[in-house]
């Protein structure tokens, strides 16, 4: 049976695992294992999606699924992310890939290419960004969630 939830402190080494197996690393799994939303099944991690919140912005930093994950599945495993980011008050999510291919999956939740000026600054500092905006070919992602509203 499939569940999602969010990690707690004692997800922290299987989440670790299951990220090295594509060779990517998080080090800063242990400080921001809340922000880690897991699909799994029978107690195997089958997709991660990992995000670090600066005020009301946010940058995916990972987001990796196994074979076994269909499109039906990941479809609403990242649209109740994205839900969940909503509910937190989430203005703007940003993501980079180095993947052409996934603009078209990112585009049909609302992600559209961005330059690096275009991002919030509170983003722009953060240290994943930082290292991996350098990355040749990267391309910028975000997604418009909440929009506010003028009083004036």
């Amino acid at each position: 049976m499939k569940s999602v939830r969010f990690a707690t402190k004692m997800d922290c080494e299987k989440i670790r695992d299951f990220l090295g197996q594509a060779k990517m690393e998080d080090d800063k799994i242990n400080e921001l294992y809340g922000q880690f939303m897991l699909l799994e099944e029978d107690g195997n991690i089958q997709a991660v999606i990992g995000y670090e919140q600066v005020e009301q912005d946010a940058l995916i930093r990972s987001c990796l699924f196994t074979p076994a994950v269909d499109n039906v599945t990941f479809l609403h495993f990242f649209e109740t992310f994205l839900q969940y980011t909503k509910e937190k008050s989430i203005r703007q999510l940003y993501l980079l890939t180095k993947h052409p291919q996934s603009l078209t999956i990112f585009q049909f939740f609302q992600f559209y290419p961005v330059d690096k000026e275009q991002v919030s600054e509170g983003i722009r500092r953060l240290e994943h960004f930082c290292k991996n905006v350098k990355q040749p070919k990267v391309i910028i992602l975000n997604c418009q969630l909440l929009t506010k509203l003028s009083t004036d």
